[in-house]
């Protein structure tokens, strides 16, 4: 059978949380620095920070439906490993973007060291691009979509597979047998 201490990876306890906040964890009596919890499990951890390259770069307007799915994308394809048996490399703003660094320098640079653009086209995401003008705010997702599309035509960027998503559907829908979005062409 198993002998040792059971780790949690999640919840407010786990060590994911853990090392996030760059606190320890006490083990049968021995203090282990986040540090430790890193290097001792790394491989189960969610991984973090910038990379040099990536397998996927994952773009999306944050909030509603859009940040759970891709999350959950970002999630799964980084428990997956290539043809080399190396871990899938999966860029998603909120988990691999650094405080105090500059944000579009960074997500730019990951995207033109990405082999696969998967941008998510919803309706949430097109909502707030519907009332820009000149004199608008850069729109990050809109800066996004468009990179990819100038990386793609230079041959930096080879692939691309875009996530339409439409409205999303009241909760009772999915329950029902219905959709958890519409169709995003749908009038």
């Amino acid at each position: 059978g198993f002998q040792g201490n059971l780790v949690m990876l999640d919840g407010e306890a786990g060590l994911e949380i853990l090392v996030e906040r760059g606190r320890g964890l006490t083990i049968e009596g021995k203090h282990h620095t986040a540090q430790d919890l890193t290097d001792t499990f790394g491989d189960w951890l969610v991984p973090r920070n910038l990379r040099e390259w990536y397998h996927v770069f994952i773009s999306y307007r944050q909030g509603g439906l859009d940040s759970e799915l891709t999350l959950q994308l970002f999630l799964m394809l980084s428990n997956e490993v290539d043809p080399f048996d190396e871990a899938i490399r999966a860029f998603l703003d909120r988990q691999r973007l650094e405080k105090g660094r500059n944000f579009r320098d960074d997500f730019s640079e990951s995207l033109m060291d990405s082999w696969l653009a998967v941008p998510f086209v919803s309706a949430y995401a097109l909502r707030r691009m519907q009332s820009l003008t000149a004199g608008s705010e850069c729109d990050n997702v809109l800066l996004e979509w468009t990179l990819i599309l100038e990386l793609m035509a230079s041959g930096r960027v080879p692939h691309c597979i875009p996530v339409m998503l439409g409205h999303e559907e009241p909760e009772g829908g999915l329950k029902e047998g219905g959709a958890l979005v519409g169709n995003l062409f749908a009038k």
